[in-house]
């Protein structure tokens, strides 16, 4: 008789557990005499940067309502999931947060500022989910919440194309920003940084940099009592505005490295991952150019047309999409000077109230002299880019292009406002230093104030509603930055005046006066990360529009691209297809070598083979094992042709004596073929490919193989499985046929028969299970079919044991 010579690859135990996720099921509920819309357990295709393209757990509801486990929700929206118990979940993107409630379906939106308690957010909105269900995947029961509600809450971005739906999470959105609050108060100027903090050392250093400075620039108007007083504070105060109308010096030469490392991960990569889905395959090009103009950062900067020759064909998208980055930052860069001049010529704080009066005045005439400079800069700006598509500026790292971004601004304002550049080369950098943390100290009032309004405003109507809260907050964290650079830059420079030959480490080591340089560096350095972040951000403001009736749910906004979800791309799981001496075809039931009523004879000749041994149908072919005659010393090879015979390939075969992998059974999954004793090889059915099943889903499909040659175990749509008794356990029979369905936490013996022994399924459908077996003492096999919903089984045929053994000999 034909018998398995290995031993199972693991206890079936472990078996049930490794394979319960594999099932597809088609529920419904009654309630109250009702029936409920029904719901479809199936699979999703999703794309996310982190982990590919892959398939998740999914159920459809309603016919039109896409649903997945919390656990799936958070991973495809990059948050982190905390299970607080009793069916409340968190999700937790930074600071940012989504609470729901799936015994209520209340959702709580909020932001964690300080501590541990979040701050709600859109206060005036009313947020439920959708649905709440609960399905089971596998054997496991499972909770399940609308997908695209999530998303929309977690301020993601999706398209579907090709029945995959491909996601986009940028790094953080402005909510996170304002979560950083604390961390960026941090790191602001002080008065004692600079100065010091006893009265000796703020007499003697204010006295020792005043001198410096005033020593640099000695004008007439300086002499004259009271006056000159007045023209040097609103002189300093000029200097320093101006400063902010150029990158920080420091943050350009010797800490460049350090600043970028530190904003790299806040800095999106779209083009990375437009770059990532072309090289899926030639389908996947169209999803990339689309993602290039509807998700991308920036993307109403317009690329002039032609822009294409620059570009090979097999990067395009990729550049394209950079080319789309570097273009936005710098007209958004050119903009931003332009509006803090106009802002700090009308800002008003009752608390600094006289200063403000003087910071009116000067920002209120370098906005009258320089107003309309950014016009010329930015189309200068974008020639430039333009020009460089094809160089070495598309092949920058994400943060190495924002800070592009900065070389290129440097040049233009040298070119359009020399005396900014002036400013900043001034030997007055202390003085300087001093008044933008003035202004740093007014913009964290400003800012604090501004946050509490946005969220007490408690709904987002258009993106303008939080624009005054980062422009805010960026020039805050600009004037923290250039406050630290200009100290910086006196600190060094008092130091080469005495030590001329000083290289950056000895200045890192030994220049400092109040803090050490490192500490300054540090500062200035997660100062300039704080702009790069309220930048970065910017362009997903359209995605912070949130409302309780999700009426822009789907959106086609730049910054908030979300399509729906086609309901067909859940699909029922695929599950695995083994050989066998019987299948189904499109209703009809083949069964080898029989001419039995109720089923049609497979006529097909092996070719150069004596034996047809196996059979399936997959994807409209049919595929079969063939073999030589014998039952030891034999060839055997594994085929696929059309259902009537034709267009015959070989996909494997195993001559005798080559030491090739068993070619008698083989299991279809996935598009990929696996066969062998052991199910060790595989053929992809797409592609050719061919390979060592050892690893991964691969090996799990190997798996599946072997325990299907022990144990019988065959899936079925309506459960997890159908199994033969353990033969390999002591002192069974091998007479019963076991089920584990869906609804049930234990195995099933839904046929037992004590005349029969060593029963082997060849087949379930929906409705019967074919399988064969040996009657006890004799020495007939039978051929039976149980009909799943009554339980009977009908004896369809018996013939005398013979060759190695079953009613299926060869």
């Amino acid at each position: 008789m034909r018998r398995i010579k290995r031993a199972s690859a693991f206890f079936f135990a472990v078996v049930m557990v490794a394979l319960q996720a594999v099932s597809p099921v088609f529920a419904q509920e009654i309630a109250d005499g009702q029936e409920k819309p029904e719901t479809l357990v199936g699979e999703l295709c999703v794309y996310t940067r982190s982990g590919g393209v892959r398939k998740v757990d999914a159920a459809l509801y309603d016919e039109t309502l896409i649903m997945v486990s919390p656990k799936t929700a958070a991973s495809l929206a990059d948050a982190e999931l905390i299970d607080r118990g009793a069916g409340k979940y968190e999700f937790r993107r930074d600071r940012y947060t989504v609470q729901i409630d799936t015994g209520s379906g209340d959702i709580a939106v909020g932001l964690y500022i300080k501590g541990e308690t979040a701050s709600r957010l859109y206060q005036n909105e009313t947020f439920t989910l959708q649905e709440v269900q609960t399905v089971r995947f596998g054997k496991e029961k499972t909770t399940v919440i609308p997908l695209e509600q999530m998303l929309y809450l977690l301020n993601a971005q999706w398209t579907c194309a090709d029945y995959c739906v491909y996601i986009y999470t940028p790094p953080e959105t402005l909510w996170n920003v304002v979560g950083s609050l604390w961390e960026m108060d941090a790191v602001l100027p002080s008065p004692a940084e600079i100065l010091g903090d006893t009265v000796l050392k703020k007499w003697g250093n204010s006295f020792k940099y005043g001198l410096l400075a005033f020593a640099d620039e000695v004008a007439p108007e300086y002499l004259i009592p009271i006056i000159g007083d007045d023209y040097w504070s609103r002189q300093k105060m000029e200097e320093a505005l101006l400063t902010l109308a150029v990158p920080c010096e420091n943050i350009m030469g010797s800490l460049q490295e350090e600043a970028k490392k530190d904003s790299s991960e806040f800095v999106s990569d779209i083009s990375g991952m437009v770059e990532d889905i072309s090289s899926l395959g030639d389908w996947a090009v169209s999803v990339a150019d689309k993602l290039t103009t509807v998700v991308t950062a920036w993307s109403d900067v317009k690329i002039p047309d032609g822009i294409s020759e620059t570009f090979s064909a097999t990067d395009f998208s990729a550049k394209m999409a950079k080319a789309i980055a570097a273009a936005g930052r710098y007209e958004h860069w050119g903009e931003s000077y332009r509006n803090q001049l106009k802002y700090l010529s009308q800002v008003e704080n009752d608390k600094y109230a006289e200063y403000c009066k003087d910071l009116n005045k000067v920002a209120r005439s370098l906005f009258k002299e320089y107003g309309n400079y950014t016009g010329n800069v930015v189309k200068e700006s974008t020639k430039t880019v333009l020009s460089g598509l094809g160089g070495t500026l598309l092949d920058m790292t994400p943060a190495g292009l924002v800070f592009s971004t900065y070389d290129l601004t440097h040049t233009f304002v040298e070119a359009y406002i020399p005396s900014a550049i002036t400013a900043q080369e001034a030997g007055d950098n202390t003085s300087v230093a001093m008044r933008l943390n003035d202004l740093s100290v007014l913009m964290r009032e400003q800012y604090a104030a501004e946050i509490v309004r946005v969220i007490k405003k408690g709904k987002l109507l258009s993106p303008e509603d939080v624009a005054q809260l980062r422009f805010i907050g960026s020039l805050m964290m600009e004037a923290s930055a250039h406050s630290h650079d200009s100290l910086y830059s006196a600190w060094k420079n008092m130091y080469l005046a005495g030590h001329s030959d000083a290289g950056e480490e000895e200045i890192r080591q030994n220049a400092g006066e109040t803090i050490s340089m490192d500490a300054l560096a540090e500062k200035l350095v997660q100062s300039q990360t704080g702009i790069t972040r309220f930048e970065e951000t910017s362009q997903y403001d359209s995605s912070l529009l949130l409302y309780g009736d999700l009426r822009n749910l789907y959106s086609k906004m730049t910054g908030a691209y979300r399509e729906m979800i086609p309901p067909e791309y859940v699909k029922v799981k695929e599950l695995p297809i083994f050989s066998s001496n019987i299948a189904e075809n499109q209703g009809v039931v083949y069964i080898l070598g029989r001419s039995l009523p109720g089923l049609t004879t497979l006529s097909m000749k092996p070719g150069s083979y004596d034996y047809i041994c196996s059979i399936a149908f997959y994807e409209d072919r049919l595929y079969y094992a063939c073999k030589t005659t014998g039952t030891s010393e034999i060839s055997s090879a594994i085929y696929s042709c059309s259902p009537d015979g034709s267009d015959s390939k070989l996909l494997a075969n195993n001559p005798f004596g080559s030491g090739n992998a068993d070619c008698t059974a083989f299991l279809i999954q996935d598009g990929k073929l696996y066969y062998g004793y052991y199910g060790e090889r595989f053929v992809d059915l797409k592609t050719g490919e061919t390979g060592n099943a050892d690893t991964g889903t691969d090996l799990d499909a190997a798996n599946r193989l072997v325990d299907h040659k022990q144990f019988s175990l065959v899936y079925a749509q309506d459960g997890l499985y159908y199994r033969n008794e353990l033969q390999a356990q002591a002192g069974l029979k091998g007479d019963k046929i076991y089920f584990a369905s869906e609804e049930e936490e234990t195995e099933t013996v839904v046929y037992e028969n004590p005349a029969l022994w060593l029963i082997e399924i060849e087949m379930v459908t929906p409705q019967e299970l074919y399988f064969s077996a040996d009657q006890s003492g004799g020495n007939q096999c039978v051929l039976m079919k149980l009909n799943l919903e009554t339980g009977q089984a009908e004896m369809l045929d018996s013939r005398p044991e013979a060759g190695s053994g079953g009613y299926f000999a060869w």
